[in-house]
């Protein structure tokens, strides 16, 4: 664990932070069961269309860091590739994202394999109003289902609700996003 908080420290360098940079806490509620996560973005621009980026995410059982290199081939277009570590048996974690979006429409695909397998997160969100987006969200192990965000005028936050459908038992799950 000593390992993986030295690597999101190393992630957050401040040579490294930009404007699509945030943090969120989010909690998963399903039937009686409470689990908190937190889960990070960091991106900065190295030269021209070449940028790096980070992800990682922490929970009370589970933690895992990786970064890597993103192209920006037109400005609505943006992907990456990246490896890191995360606790488990075999540490090594490959990840990957596609970003596409403009001012009132965004989907972010965040893609991971290796180590403890396969695992995927993606977000569409249609901004409404200034403040007001309304979605779908999917996750690996979650499922799929409606999100809303309100993002609060003349503050960094952004309050966010997903209900997802799974077979294994429907959960809501309930965020709030900084950026920095």
């Amino acid at each position: 664990m000593k390992n993986l908080l030295l690597a999101i420290l190393l992630i957050l360098s401040p040579s490294f932070v930009s404007a699509q940079t945030w943090v969120e806490q989010r909690t998963d509620v399903k039937a009686e069961q409470v689990t908190p996560r937190l889960d990070g973005w960091v991106s900065g621009k190295l030269n021209g269309s070449i940028g790096t980026f980070a992800w990682f995410q922490i929970s009370r059982d589970y933690g895992q860091a990786y970064g890597g290199v993103s192209i920006t081939p037109k400005p609505w277009l943006q992907f990456g590739l990246s490896a890191g570590i995360e606790q488990t048996k075999n540490p090594l974690r490959l990840g990957s994202f596609v970003w596409m979006g403009n001012k009132r429409m965004s989907l972010l695909f965040i893609g991971e394999g290796l180590g403890s397998g396969w695992w995927y997160k993606s977000e569409f969100n249609w901004t409404i109003t200034k403040n007001l987006g309304v979605g779908l969200m999917t996750e690996r192990f979650k499922g799929t289902g409606p999100r809303i965000q309100y993002s609060i005028a003349s503050t960094p936050l952004t309050v966010w609700t997903a209900y997802l459908f799974n077979e294994g038992g429907n959960r809501a799950i309930i965020g709030i996003r900084v950026k920095l």
